[in-house]
């Protein structure tokens, strides 16, 4: 698939999300200021242009822990579309960034599984969620008021509060590392130990197949497996974010 195509199924994906929720709401105008303004097409933009940012900064993926497992940046993007676009828009750019990867080809054998590749989709768009929840807690504990950018009006540039900068990698990291053990625990290792048998960490337990499997040793599994690799995402992304945030406001607010 040439870099043509990938660009093309990527405008076509973006157009196709926003089209059809405004065709399935009814909704073509938003109130900003007590004035409607049409925002499908400057939507459609951004859902494009982050999706396809987040699946180029994707591609480069860094190898850390065991069997396989490499860390991607992507989440900084989806941190910065939420800033920029909404949690509703943001919500299309991680589908669609999910659909775009769906489409390439397979990079390695485990990803040539249709089951896995699509389960691997799942955990990334809970992880985003993750990441994203983890900034709106951070910011109703700061008192940060902001909106979208697409929807602000033109002001002040505002100096970020230095504590953001420590609790929101912190809450980051806690809420991805407990989050993403639970989703591991009680759905990716059972079906991993089974062999696609079991969906659930309750029916393998059940399993008199699986007697030397007890939650306590999966989730230790799963720490040593993928624990390194989600601290350094939850501490990396809002950070890198956090420090980009002043010049993506300046940039859009222009």
């Amino acid at each position: 698939m040439n870099k043509f195509t990938i660009i093309v199924i990527i405008a076509l994906l973006g157009m196709a999300i926003v089209l059809i929720d405004n065709k399935l709401s009814g909704k073509k105008q938003v109130v900003l200021n007590g004035t409607k303004a049409t925002m499908t097409t400057k939507q459609m933009m951004y859902i494009v242009v982050f999706g396809a940012l987040a699946t180029v900064v994707g591609f480069f993926e860094i190898p850390i822990g065991f069997i396989g497992v490499k860390l991607d940046l992507s989440e900084v993007i989806i941190l910065i579309a939420f800033y920029v676009i909404g949690f509703k828009n943001v919500s299309y750019v991680i589908v669609l960034r999910s659909i775009i990867r769906i489409l390439l080809p397979s990079k390695t054998a485990a990803e040539s599984d249709i089951f896995w590749k699509l389960l691997g989709e799942v955990i990334a768009i809970f992880a985003s969620y993750l990441i994203i929840t983890s900034y709106i807690v951070t910011k109703k504990i700061c008192r940060v008021n902001e909106k979208p950018l697409i929807y602000a009006v033109p002001t002040e540039h505002k100096k970020i509060k230095r504590i953001l900068y420590i609790l929101g990698p912190i809450l980051s990291a806690l809420l991805l590392t407990i989050g993403m053990t639970i989703f591991h625990t009680i759905v990716t290792m059972p079906l991993y130990l089974s062999g696609n048998q079991h969906l659930t960490i309750f029916s393998l337990l059940r399993d008199p197949n699986y007697a030397n499997q007890n939650i306590l040793t999966i989730i230790k599994t799963i720490l040593t497996m993928f624990g390194l690799v989600n601290v350094i995402k939850g501490v990396f992304s809002p950070l890198i974010f956090l420090t980009v945030k002043p010049q993506i406001e300046k940039i859009i607010m222009w």
